[in-house]
């Protein structure tokens, strides 16, 4: 079976301004090739501009290339060679327009939109962040609660981004000693309700946290540094470094336990990430920033391997709740 996956963004550890989570992609693939019995995938960027010759892995390196070798038939194809490709399968992250990717001068969702019209049949539209606002016949959600697409959609399919079994691996073979005091953070602040005021909260309950952050942020007197979106494997280096992170975002995605890509990076990065999902195990679910300053504390007074075998005990009972049948 052919298949073709469009995605926002890289594969890989890229320099570039532009949002994605690049980390889990590879495993994305490997879960759609699962679900799907897909061999191969042709990969479509919609946005070209960048160009590389050899894609870099500055974090899980050898996992993330033996996945690329094993799943990666075709990179960065062009939008022309796609139309005139007769694919049985076309996997597209949604696009949307929208104000700062047009104000850089990206053409994304023209391009995501030519794809689709051509393939409509054949294409399963991922929805990564609620911002589907048109009916699509087939979505693939990272929703793993109730969630109302626009009526007239078709068939939605329920996936988890990331397979355990790649989760443990990368834990198996990178798993990174940690800093104390550090949270870690990868994420813009803005859209996220409440979240400067959490962390500032954390700084009262917990006065030696040590924040960094990474994307669009103000440099706020609580946060330690804030990191460039473009220095990514910097970083995911900073993120595999620290003992926790936590998952605050989008007030619909709490609503409809959203299974947001920053939870299964920080678990490939051997981080303990702390949420109010309620699939979340008990350890890694906090119903307030007290509890959760208090749980913090405790994984910086324990030694490496008492962390180690918390965080598999973590990952082992989030993919019990949501009942991985991988």
């Amino acid at each position: 079976m052919k298949a073709l996956f469009g995605y926002f963004g890289r594969m890989f550890d890229h320099d570039v301004n532009i949002p994605s989570h690049p980390l889990y992609q590879l495993f994305l693939l490997h879960s759609l090739a699962k679900e799907y019995k897909i061999d191969k995938f042709d990969i479509h960027y919609y946005d070209t501009v960048y160009d590389y010759k050899t894609p870099k892995y500055h974090v899980l390196p050898e996992i993330r290339e033996d996945l690329y070798d094993k799943l990666v038939d075709k990179d960065n194809v062009s939008l022309e060679e796609v139309l005139d490709t007769d694919y049985d399968i076309l996997f597209l992250k949604n696009r949307f327009r929208n104000y700062s990717r047009l104000k850089d001068g990206s053409l994304d969702t023209y391009d995501f939109e030519q794809i689709y019209n051509k393939f409509k049949d054949k294409c399963i539209i991922i929805d990564t962040d609620e911002q589907v606002k048109k009916p699509y016949e087939h979505i693939v959600t990272y929703f793993n609660g109730k969630y109302d697409y626009p009526k007239g959609t078709g068939d939605v399919t329920k996936i988890i981004p990331v397979l355990e079994e790649d989760v443990l691996a990368c834990i198996d073979s990178y798993f990174k000693s940690k800093l104390t005091f550090q949270l870690t953070y990868i994420g813009n602040e803005y859209f996220k309700e409440g979240i400067q005021d959490s962390f500032a909260e954390l700084k009262k309950y917990y006065p030696e946290l040590m924040i960094k952050v990474q994307g669009t942020w103000i440099k706020h007197p609580f946060i330690y540094e804030v990191i460039s979106r473009k220095d990514r494997a910097y970083g995911y280096e900073q993120l595999a470094s620290s003992p926790y992170t936590v998952q605050i975002s989008k007030p619909v995605y709490l609503k409809s336990d959203f299974l947001a890509p920053r939870i299964f990076e920080s678990l490939l990065l051997g981080t303990i990430i702390f949420s109010q999902n309620s699939f979340m195990p008990k350890f890694s679910k906090f119903t307030d920033l007290l509890e959760l300053s208090e749980k913090m504390k405790f994984l910086d007074e324990i030694n490496e391997d008492e962390y180690k075998k918390i965080l598999i005990t973590e990952v082992k009972e989030l993919y019990k709740n949501l009942d991985n049948k991988s």
